[in-house]
């Protein structure tokens, strides 16, 4: 899958994020990207696979859990996981730093006193 390719589940790498970007888009919209891409990389892979399958791709929790190659159970707690993760680092204090490291063109993730 080409999603799978961008966000490095493939194996490939992945594309930097202004490469798929659009050239117009306004800065404080690049800098949530930004802040959502570091998010999504700071799950486990199982997390992350399962997340963009489901929240990205909108594939049913069944074809999920079969891509993953884990019972729905399983797939549940790695999603439920995912979430919280998400949560976190969007919702943590240090959310503010990232928006405005992104923001400044800044790759590396401050970090919180």
């Amino acid at each position: 899958m080409r999603l799978e390719a961008r966000l490095g589940l493939d194996g490939s790498g992945e594309a930097a994020l202004y490469d798929v970007c659009d050239p117009g888009m306004q800065p404080e919209m690049y800098a949530e990207l930004r802040l959502l891409e570091r998010a999504v990389a700071s799950m486990h892979a199982r997390e992350r696979r399962a997340f963009t399958l489901r929240y990205v791709e909108g594939c049913s929790l069944g074809v999920v859990a079969h891509a993953c190659g884990c019972s729905l159970a399983t797939t549940k707690r790695h999603l439920v996981s995912a979430r919280r993760r998400l949560a976190r680092a969007i919702g943590s204090p240090g959310a503010a730093g990232m928006r405005r490291a992104a923001l400044a063109g800044d790759n590396t993730a401050p970090t919180d006193p």
